[in-house]
């Protein structure tokens, strides 16, 4: 039987954590006309170019990282907490 006030502390969990997450990655990656290519400064060297561009994928790459990481260990200690419980039912066995 489900427990209404972790249903409730849980979706909140997640609509604060999805809040942060939006407000700290707002402006990377693919976020403009032009796609990457619009982060580019076309006056600059192809260098500075090259460098621009490689920072804006990795800006969009480590907020890609850190969702997967997050709902990966969101996940991995739900799992951890379900052990803990069944420990004395292992322990007799």
């Amino acid at each position: 039987m489900r427990d209404p006030m972790q249903s409730k502390a849980k979706i909140g969990q997640a609509v604060m954590f999805a809040l942060v997450t939006a407000s700290i990655f707002h402006n990377t990656g693919i976020n403009n006309q032009g796609d990457l290519e619009g982060k580019i400064d076309p006056s600059t060297s192809m260098f500075n170019q090259k460098q621009q561009l490689f920072t804006a994928a990795m800006e969009m790459f480590g907020g890609l990282y850190f969702m997967t990481m997050n709902a990966f260990m969101g996940n991995f200690f739900n799992a951890i907490l379900l052990f803990q419980a069944e420990r004395p039912v292992f322990l007799r066995e």
